[in-house]
């Protein structure tokens, strides 16, 4: 049984349960009931929710059910259900972001990415399990565990947004709302074989996340089995400045690409054989659907080889409320290796004032250099990560050649876009060994929608005729 057969995935993409609710040939109380149910079969050995939300998760299907039977649903998104990572507040349900640490702690409002789905009339049916405080390239925690990777049990789902991507493969939710800095989204999509949109920083609300960092650069993003249902999410949910200051009432149009270029490499970790023909096929199957690939030479080279002290730099400027982890610090022997060897990490690189106006100067160097190439081309193409799933808790990789690098040096390829406030799509591929890998599709600020036309257009996933 293939992933779009599974669960409400069988119901067909969100505009087509969409229709079907206004045809009434089906019913989101129906959807629904088929998410609870493929919940309680599979959540116990996915872990992919943390708190299940059956009885308002019913009470929201009904009061969908009865929009549609006057013709008045609120949105596409209407009676679909959907996942929500436990890093984003929801009044009156557990919120722990996935640490011991806050284990009791219960929501008093609403983050903004849960106030647009509400108003959209989407069921959230749980909460969805992470990496703690978000701080993981992993699904490390000790509330709930890791999060198995859908395609090798053994090995993790990715992180941060673990639990989005186990409940989107298992069919429990049409989609997954995540979030993402370094990777987030990108890195369990591209392990855990699922799609997702990096949207470009002011598209979709953030505010409520905790912890509450990052202002302006970490965005929050679908997840889903199918690229039409990341269109579908942000043109309902985008630029809600009604319920988020940091969101921009801007109207997104597609537009057409024609041209793209392959980065086969960020820094100096080598991907392995699995992504790079992944990469390589996909660049030939760009060919095929009529894109021009550009060489670009060296143009990129400064923003490749950019070093971790960039990150560190910025981290030091917009890494959150110094109180809030100040609160922590005294109760690290509650908190998971992984988030204790990220934490490792930033003390060995300690930033002051000076060093973040250099990162925040260096950044803006990049930023136009990065602009200077998308004149001459549409979109960028590069793995979402240098390597296949790895085991929960790991904090360093070998790459293509056996060397081995920290995790943050071999991510380099997602977390230099998000500070660059790039968007990226990422491209879930097979491989051989039976695990996926993802290869991303960037382009300039605001060609989200472009990006997933791109795509559906390369992959073939209803992909709609070019007109010449």
């Amino acid at each position: 049984m293939s992933t779009t057969d599974t669960g409400v995935h069988r119901f067909g993409t969100v505009v087509e349960i969409h229709d079907q609710y206004l045809r009434a040939t089906l019913s989101p109380v129906d959807v629904t009931e088929v998410a609870l149910e493929r919940i309680t079969e599979r959540n116990g050995v996915t872990n992919a929710l943390i708190t299940v939300l059956a009885d308002a998760a019913r009470e929201a299907a009904a009061a969908s059910a009865h929009r549609y039977r006057e013709l008045r649903p609120l949105s596409p998104l209407d009676g679909i259900p959907v996942s929500v990572k436990d890093a984003f507040e929801m009044a009156d349900v557990r919120f722990t972001a996935g640490s011991l640490l806050f284990g009791d702690r219960i929501g008093a409002t609403n983050a903004g990415i849960v106030c647009g789905l509400q108003d959209a009339g989407a069921v959230i049916v749980g909460k969805s399990n992470c990496a703690e405080l978000t701080l993981g390239f992993t699904s490390e925690n000790r509330v709930t565990g890791p999060v198995p990777n859908p395609d090798h049990p053994g090995l993790d789902a990715g992180g941060s947004s673990s639990g989005d991507v186990a409940a989107v493969r298992a069919g429990m939710v049409k989609l997954g709302f995540g979030s993402d800095l370094a990777g987030s989204l990108r890195l369990p999509a591209a392990w855990s074989g699922c799609w997702s949109l990096k949207p470009t920083p002011g598209l979709l609300p953030t505010s409520g996340h905790f912890p509450d960092a990052w202002h302006d650069i970490a965005v929050a993003g679908p997840i889903a089995v199918d690229p039409r249902d990341l269109r579908a999410a942000m043109r309902v949910l985008h630029g809600r400045a009604d319920i988020d200051p940091s969101c921009g009432p801007v109207f997104l149009r597609s537009r057409g690409l024609d041209t793209f270029a392959v980065v086969d490499q960020v820094g100096p970790t080598v991907p392995v054989s699995a992504v790079a023909e992944s990469l390589s096929g996909l660049a030939g199957a760009a060919a095929g659907a009529g894109y021009s690939r550009i060489r670009i030479g060296d143009a990129l080279d400064d923003v490749l080889h950019t070093g971790e002290q960039m990150f560190w730099g910025l981290a030091g400027g917009y890494g959150g409320n110094p109180d809030s982890m100040g609160a922590i610090l005294p109760h690290l022997e509650a908190t998971s290796p992984g988030f204790q060897y990220f934490l490792g990490q930033a003390a060995a690189n300690p930033v002051n004032l000076a060093d973040f106006a250099r990162a925040e100067a260096e950044r803006a160097v990049l930023s136009r250099a990065v602009r200077a190439v998308f004149d001459d081309v549409d979109f960028l193409m590069m793995p979402a990560s240098p390597v296949l799933a790895q085991s929960a808790g790991f904090t360093s990789v070998r790459d293509g050649d056996g060397v081995e690098h920290e995790i943050l040096t071999a991510q380099r390829c997602s977390w230099i876009t998000t500070m660059l406030g790039l968007p990226s799509v990422t491209v879930p591929i097979r491989t051989v060994t039976g695990l996926h890998a993802g290869v991303q599709l960037v382009g300039p600020r605001w060609s989200d929608l472009a990006l997933i036309d791109a795509a559906q257009r390369i992959t073939g996933i209803g992909a709609k005729p070019v007109r010449r």
